[in-house]
């Protein structure tokens, strides 16, 4: 791997020019994404298409991909050139904010990585500070894109630091959007407290399932439901 791309079995991911390099959350969002009968796919945010990528591998979608940064919008767009699905991804350079209030389609399945640092110190790359910081892109501006673009019967899926998904889901809940699914991750499976939590979001109320992912076991290598969740993509496994 060279800090420019990083390989996975299907497509290769170039990051020359975004903030944001490839990252275990993306992998774990997209890896657990159950995108196999959606057939409008959006991806809020981006970054170098990593997300778009892995959903063009699991389903025959057609994926619109949000990204505001020109620098972002550089990689994604080489790299759904040179995918094998580079007729089913589109990539539109825009603030979501001002997208959502455009768009005239609704959605199957909406993603996101989306900035989540609220009051910690920003980055001083500026381009990193909008990647991290949710000052551009507030949960609760977000939450309200997705309840509009999102079909009836749609899945938003979401990857957040636990600390911060409790607060979401209670804003999410009072804005119609429901947690389906939780996948608390965890990094060694000896851990009390997760680091990650993935959620699944619907319009319907339900019962919530919850399960834990462990990415580390007890001698420190990667766990066999970690390789079992990313096999699909990672090289190695």
């Amino acid at each position: 791997m060279s800090n420019n791309y990083f390989e996975f079995k299907q497509f290769t991911v170039s990051q020359i020019y975004s903030a944001m390099k490839v990252g275990t959350d993306g992998v774990l969002l997209g890896s657990w994404v159950n995108a196999e009968n959606a057939k409008s796919i959006l991806d809020i945010g981006t970054g170098t298409g990593l997300l778009s990528l892995m959903m063009a591998q699991k389903s025959s979608a057609t994926i619109d991909t949000i990204e505001i940064d020109e620098d972002a919008c550089k990689d994604a767009s080489f790299n759904f050139v040179h995918s094998p699905w580079k007729n089913r991804l589109h990539l539109i350079q825009s603030d979501f904010l001002e997208f959502q209030k455009q768009a005239e389609k609704s959605y199957d399945l909406i993603i996101s990585n989306p900035p989540f640092f609220k009051s910690s110190l920003h980055s001083p790359n500026s381009k990193k500070t909008i990647a991290r910081h949710n000052n551009s892109l507030p949960h609760e501006k977000l939450i309200d894109g997705v309840v509009k673009l999102l079909h009836e019967t749609g899945y938003f899926y979401v990857v957040l630091p636990s600390d911060i998904a409790k607060e979401f889901i209670v804003m999410a809940r009072l804005k119609g959007l429901h947690p389906k699914q939780i996948a608390q991750v965890f990094s060694k499976n000896n851990d009390l407290k997760s680091v990650r939590s993935l959620i699944s979001f619907t319009k319907n109320d339900c019962k919530v399932f919850e399960t834990r992912i462990d990415i580390y076991d007890q001698n420190l290598e990667y766990s066999l439901d970690y390789k079992n969740l990313t096999r699909d993509f990672y090289l190695n496994f």
